[in-house]
């Protein structure tokens, strides 16, 4: 049976081998993952994860993908193959959608919305086949793979039981819109009726993917209307980044999420960060951040690797590169964190002190990923219950504690601590409750 339940938070998985071994240290009982599709494909040790720890989970069916350039799928600049995961990803998402798009990979265009028209109508075929595939692969997603497993036990000659894991929800197929509306966002929405059909006894969820341009002028009435049969919405917003975004930006975010939330839908950030957590108790059901970094993603960038080391800190709920901690932990002992990683790097050591932890977290990748994951969780923990008034004392007291920290690095809380004193005052500091 389906799950249909929803976690507060849920760490998206971009690096299987290293993010698999970060996670197996946290306590997973409150948190679900999300998976995205074409990383699942290859990665059966994400399957094994879920199903050793029984972990609550979605499926990114990524479709918006196909949206943009298709050159990204490409194995290199100079063939006309795709990349085997994108291939098999391809492959799950039925034959005619496949060959439309390798069709346009080697005539080097890209796919656009009057593909899926026929006779000036949206090609109902065609469509029904694609989204029919993309939701029955989230349905089944963990089951085919347990009957694998299962089968590989037999031959082995021992048998582990295996609960029949389900999703929490599903996605229908969604692209990017650059306004609304506009062809994609057209075609999102006559992917999100065809969804409605075959989504059996599961929620279904329909993503709202924008520019942040549009956030100011979207046409909420529009969204209501055509979302109006889902179970929620995930919101993403192109490089939306929490903590450089104007507060009159997050005000007019939290204005969207309200409204939609007033039409009953349940209201997912599927890219966010403290911002977004602190929203978790009064507007958001729940958000989606990366298992380090991920708190916001560009539609046309995919996370580059060689980037300089991020660390989190804690007191001011931004990563910093790692080279310039060390002078805020030096400065003033406030800052040092209490996660439970931070903790057993303390009980290690017999002459701990501020100088040791910054070697600690500069050394070593492992201590920076699983001390922000840890703090996340315990980030989420204290605001549970609290209403908007008391999560302004809370940004109060990180501010009072931040006098020693530069101001650029800083200004993000002094926003926030204004929006969210702002929509307390508005909303007569009530709350929502799931």
């Amino acid at each position: 049976m389906p799950n249909n339940t929803i976690k507060k938070l849920y760490f998206r998985i971009s690096n299987p081998q290293k993010e698999m071994g970060y996670l197996r240290e946290i306590n997973l009982q409150n948190i679900g993952l999300v998976v995205n599709a074409h990383t699942a494909i290859d990665n059966p040790k994400i399957i094994e994860f879920i199903r050793r720890n029984e972990i609550n989970f979605i499926i990114d069916p990524v479709t918006y993908v196909f949206s943009r350039s298709l050159r990204k799928l490409r194995k290199n600049q100079t063939e006309f193959t795709i990349r085997r995961t994108w291939d098999k990803l391809l492959n799950l998402y039925g034959n005619d959608f496949r060959d439309l798009v390798k069709s346009k990979v080697i005539n080097e265009r890209d796919l656009i919305p009057r593909d899926f028209l026929r006779n000036n109508k949206w090609d109902s075929v065609l469509i029904d086949n694609f989204v029919s595939s993309v939701i029955e692969s989230q349905k089944t997603f963990i089951k085919d793979k347990l009957v694998m497993l299962k089968e590989l036990q037999k031959r082995a000659g021992f048998d582990i039981p295996t609960k029949d894991l389900t999703p929490d929800f599903l996605i229908a197929p969604y692209f990017y819109s650059s306004k609304i509306p506009d062809d994609w966002f057209n075609l999102t929405v006559a992917m999100i009726h065809s969804a409605i059909k075959f989504k059996g006894n599961f929620n279904l969820y329909g993503v709202l993917c924008i520019s942040n341009k549009i956030l100011n002028d979207i046409n909420l009435d529009l969204v209501i209307n055509s979302y109006r049969k889902l179970d929620g919405i995930l919101i993403w917003i192109s490089d939306f980044k929490e903590h450089k975004i104007p507060g009159t930006q997050l005000a007019k975010l939290v204005e969207v999420i309200s409204k939609l939330r007033k039409e009953k839908f349940k209201i997912i950030n599927f890219y966010g960060g403290y911002f977004s957590l602190m929203l978790t108790n009064n507007f958001l059901d729940s958000f989606v951040c990366g298992v380090n970094y991920g708190e916001s993603r560009n539609i046309d960038t995919t996370p580059a690797r060689g980037m300089r080391k991020m660390v989190y800190i804690n007191t001011i709920h931004k990563h910093l590169i790692v080279e310039h901690a060390p002078r805020i932990w030096l400065s003033d002992s406030s800052h040092l964190c209490n996660c439970k990683t931070c903790v057993n790097l303390c009980n290690e050591s017999s002459n701990f002190n501020a100088y040791n932890y910054s070697e600690s977290m500069q050394k070593s990748e492992i201590n920076r990923v699983q001390h922000f994951l840890n703090t996340r969780i315990n980030e989420l923990e204290n605001i549970k219950s609290k209403n908007l008034e008391e999560i302004t004392f809370l940004l109060a007291d990180d501010i009072k504690k931040s006098t020693n920290i530069p101001s650029d690095q800083v200004i993000h809380l002094r926003n926030w601590k204004k929006v969210i004193e702002l929509i307390s005052i508005k909303n007569n500091n009530r709350v929502f409750h799931n």
